[in-house]
């Protein structure tokens, strides 16, 4: 359970950077989204953490039904 937990946490953070709802150059809210803003280190943090957060899930599932 903790782990869709910070998954979810990890998504938000994704969607708020991508959303222009964090800081940015761009006015709060201006409606601006694009998946694609790799000058913006928010955007970087925001995409490390959310895929780490899949790949850490998925090792655990594989983990989980193992032998």
């Amino acid at each position: 359970m903790e782990s869709l937990r910070d998954t979810t946490a990890a998504y938000q953070g994704f969607i708020e950077v991508i959303s222009g709802d964090g800081e940015s150059d761009e006015r709060p809210g201006s409606g601006h989204t694009s998946l694609l803003q790799p000058h913006e280190i928010l955007w970087w943090s925001a995409v490390v953490q959310l895929v780490g957060t899949v790949l850490f899930n998925v090792n655990t599932i594989d983990a989980m039904f193992s032998n």
